[in-house]
């Protein structure tokens, strides 16, 4: 997945982990998004703009819109640094998160003063 990972990758039995699969639909509203540029297709462009904070209110978007007022979330490999963002963002919009095999949490590869304080 990565910075390309799409909401099909949530769903695909072969995967490590199914959560569309695993969580029932009575007890819980699962929702999973492509990430901007998910379409392996597209090449991103030379003079694009993109950075962590857009794909944190990309996400934070998708929430206004389903009316989402507060959730838990989950993210796994990239997933837990735009967790992160949004928990440090917006903590009053989650209960909770669960974050499998993070990356892009140090210091040189998502923000010039990492993520000092976050387990507080």
């Amino acid at each position: 997945g990565g910075m390309r990972s799409s909401a099909g990758m949530w769903s695909d039995p072969r995967g490590a982990w199914d959560p569309l699969s695993r969580l029932s639909p009575e007890k819980y509203r699962l929702v999973a998004m492509d990430q901007r540029m998910s379409n392996l297709d597209q090449r991103l462009p030379d003079d694009h703009d993109f950075g962590w904070t857009t794909f944190r209110d990309d996400q934070m978007a998708l929430l206004d819109h389903l009316g989402i007022e507060r959730c838990h979330i989950l993210g796994s490999c990239i997933g837990p640094s735009y967790a992160l963002q949004l928990l440090r963002d917006h903590p009053e919009r989650f209960g909770g998160a669960v974050l499998l095999q993070p990356i892009g949490v140090n210091v040189h590869t998502t923000e010039p003063v990492g993520w000092e304080g976050t387990n507080r």
